[in-house]
């Protein structure tokens, strides 16, 4: 949550719709035809979702940074 208050400024009920959309969120596999426990999810966004996207675009955008800042420590 701190990506869309401190970097796009989502606040107040912008904010607390993003995190009753987020949180709290399980899920589950299908592994050999069985399925699996429930697993939290603390990441992400439910797949099919219109946010999967945008989420994405917006926690990558800066990762050329990241790129740049360790090539400088290596």
């Amino acid at each position: 949550m701190s990506v869309l208050s401190n970097r796009f400024c989502v606040d107040g009920t912008a904010l607390d719709w993003f995190k009753s959309y987020l949180n709290d969120r399980v899920q589950s596999f299908i592994y050999n035809g069985q399925e699996t426990e429930w697993y939290s999810v603390d990441y992400s966004v439910p797949q099919g979702s219109v946010l999967g996207p945008v989420k994405f675009a917006a926690y990558t955008e800066d990762i050329d940074c990241l790129i740049v800042d360790y090539k400088r420590l290596i």
